[in-house]
């Protein structure tokens, strides 16, 4: 995998960000499309880095070999990531703080956390955990699933997320759509990229005979993961009127209720995914009480969007980050 500057590597396709001053419960998870170069994967960071200076980002990269991996080796190398996504999950129920850490906590999140209380120099602080989950194409779909799978068999409970974007994905995974996703994330070299594609058609030979004997086609089983309300994710945004209730989830914790916000980013001449793919999962999702977007680009290519249409594309992760969006020169589909 490629190394990503600034970032520690944690695992054989993870790595991580801290910034100098992390919120308590603020992660941004990155699960990348299939094959992207570091320098590309650097672009992204960098959004996330000054749109949420004070979260700490996870990046799960993938690849052609990964994606071809029983499941079970998958959610074993994504280990060390859920590891550390259940560790900012469990600071938040963490029963005592130093009053000097309490202090350093910014007053925007003293104001939404108001339940303080002293004992001897300690300080109890409620923490509300505010992840955001950012997948792009098939591949990070895939990686994106596959952790939240792992995430519910250690926490047996479903990831509390307040913020979906899904980029160019999910896509019902056809054939010659994933046959162009795949070797479009093979080197360059010449005989490399000729014997990769003979390759790729073996490996999906392989995949659909696997499905014709009643398997379930991968491409559904992440769709269905990402829209699994109360299974693998759970509706964590904190507006105006979320709740909190007692959950028993374990060692103090409770179980926030909220609000789910998700945003899909597309284009129709994107020849990796459908579109009608994605504003279809954008309505089922919707359809489970998620405050669910799909936001249409124009002439963008698959996984594109941010290179052609950079302020709106920021606009939109601001946006659902909780930052006042700017105007830009994107349509918004009708769910």
């Amino acid at each position: 995998m490629h190394a990503i500057p600034t970032f520690t590597p944690i695992g054989p396709r993870t790595s991580l960000y801290t910034p100098p001053t992390p919120s308590p419960g603020e992660m941004v998870v990155i699960c990348t499309w299939l094959g992207a170069q570091a320098r590309h994967i650097a672009k992204y960071t960098a959004l996330y880095k000054q749109v949420a200076p004070n979260a700490q980002i996870l990046v799960v990269q993938s690849n052609v070999p990964i994606l071809v991996s029983s499941y079970r080796k998958q959610r074993r190398e994504l280990g060390p990531a859920a590891g550390l996504v259940r560790a900012r999950i469990d600071e938040c129920f963490s029963a005592t703080g130093t009053t000097r850490n309490a202090a350093e906590y910014s007053a925007e999140e003293s104001r939404a956390d108001p339940e303080k209380s002293s004992d001897a120099g300690l300080r109890v602080t409620k923490v509300r955990p505010k992840i955001l989950l950012h997948a792009f194409s098939n591949g990070g779909t895939n990686s994106a699933s596959n952790l939240l799978l792992r995430l519910a068999e250690d926490r047996k409970a479903p990831l509390p997320i307040a913020c979906l974007v899904f980029d160019s994905c999910p896509g019902k995974g056809t054939y010659w759509k994933s046959y162009t996703a795949m070797v479009i994330s093979l080197p360059e070299n010449a005989v490399v990229k000729n014997l990769g594609r003979i390759a790729v058609h073996c490996i999906l030979i392989a995949l659909y005979t696997w499905i014709a004997f009643g398997n379930e086609n991968p491409a559904s089983l992440q769709r269905r993961t990402l829209m699994d309300e109360g299974g693998t994710i759970a509706k964590a945004w904190y507006g105006a009127g979320g709740e909190e209730e007692s959950g028993g989830k374990g060692q103090g914790e409770k179980e926030f209720k909220g609000e789910g916000r998700a945003v899909y980013v597309y284009s129709e001449e994107d020849d990796q995914c459908h579109w009608e793919d994605i504003t279809e999962h954008a309505r089922g999702l919707k359809a489970k009480g998620w405050e669910a977007e799909a936001i249409r680009f124009e002439g963008s290519a698959h996984c594109a969007h941010f290179g052609k249409y950079e302020r709106e594309y920021r606009g939109v992760v601001e946006d659902i980050w909780g930052r006042e969006a700017r105007e830009g020169r994107w349509l918004r589909a009708k769910l």
